[in-house]
């Protein structure tokens, strides 16, 4: 596999000329950990002006990783995967956003195939939307939507048409005009399961746009009608169903907020406002799959996991001067002291 494969232009600039050379290698995980790194850098930024203990929580995220390089038994592939790293838990540092979003992915995936034992689904995404509140008004929108939410999956047509769902909150930086830049964008994203006679008239399961609208203003309270949008999940190249419903679901949570738009004083507000707030939560038969997930199979790769062999073990640290992750020490090389010597793991 060459080792830029999947990998963006910006990705391949912190790679140099010996890593581009040794086609065997796989290093996406590592690229994804620079480039996450690196976005980081406009997060610590903002901390540096109100809150210093934040700063050195997001400094020290992934600051040192230990590697193991693996070669399959069957391939001989060679991949370098991160074994352990530290993280701040900070809602806004890329970093760990990266690391949540691997983990929602993994559970939803599950959480979908364990429902799908018990019945055939199909998939729909939905989107609800309010009118942008102002920044300081953030909280108190996002518990309002939260409760209005709740209130239209109790109602009789909900249940009726809906087995069960995922809802992931976005909230997003409005770029359209002068006017909307004083606000913030919250909204959700909503995976929903239904039976495979949705769409049959017969069935009278099957709800429009217009009625998801029409029941979500009545859930909201609001004089005016809350734009929405539902569209069916369909497989994706060869993809299956469900992975391109994960696909499409966790883009929206993991996205990096657009900090590079606000200032400092703008982010510390969108800080505190979103402190406490839930961004995720499942309901009806995907609540009940989600639940009944052994949080000890959650790696997505334990099932070709024996077929993997670590032949080496290498601790790295990021430098922030050059932008990547410098090897320190080698399980089987020792200390690295210079760059000829790290040079040697191919990894620099």
């Amino acid at each position: 596999m060459i080792i830029n494969q999947k990998s963006s232009p910006d990705q391949a600039k912190n790679i140099n000329s010996d890593q581009k050379n040794c086609i065997e290698y796989d290093l996406t995980e590592l690229l994804k950990a620079t480039q996450t790194k690196n976005n980081q850098g406009i997060l610590r930024s903002h901390y540096a002006n109100f809150d210093l203990a934040k700063l050195e929580r997001a400094e020290n995220c992934h600051r040192v990783i230990v590697c193991g390089k693996y070669q399959h038994s069957e391939t001989q592939q060679i991949k370098l995967k991160i074994d352990q790293f530290s993280s701040c838990c900070l809602r806004f540092c890329s970093c760990c956003t990266w690391r949540r979003a691997i983990k929602f992915s993994t559970i939803t995936y599950k959480t979908i195939k364990q429902a799908q034992q018990e019945m055939k689904l199909r998939f729909l995404f939905l989107t609800l939307t309010v009118k942008n509140p102002l920044m300081e008004d953030l909280k108190e929108t996002v518990r309002h939507m939260q409760k209005a939410f709740r209130r239209m999956s109790q109602t009789v047509k909900w249940k009726k048409s809906i087995l069960g769902y995922c809802r992931v909150l976005e909230v997003t930086q409005p770029r359209k005009n002068a006017y909307q830049m004083g606000n913030i964008h919250p909204h959700f994203h909503v995976l929903l399961a239904v039976k495979p006679n949705y769409f049959n008239g017969k069935s009278k399961l099957y709800l429009s746009k217009n009625d998801y609208a029409a029941m979500w203003q009545k859930a909201l309270g609001v004089d005016y009608m809350p734009v929405c949008d539902v569209r069916i999940c369909k497989a994706k190249g060869d993809k299956q169903a469900e992975i391109a419903a994960i696909a499409e679901l966790i883009k929206y949570p993991i996205k990096d907020t657009d900090l590079e738009l606000m200032n400092w004083q703008k982010f510390k507000l969108l800080d505190e406002q979103m402190r406490g707030i839930r961004s995720i939560n499942y309901g009806g038969i995907l609540k009940d799959a989600n639940k009944a997930i052994d949080d000890e199979s959650l790696d997505i790769e334990a099932e070709d996991l024996e077929l993997w062999q670590r032949i080496e073990r290498v601790i790295m640290k990021y430098h922030t001067g050059q932008k990547r992750y410098i090897p320190l020490e080698s399980d089987t090389k020792g200390i690295l002291t210079d760059q000829r010597e790290a040079k040697g793991l191919n990894m620099i």
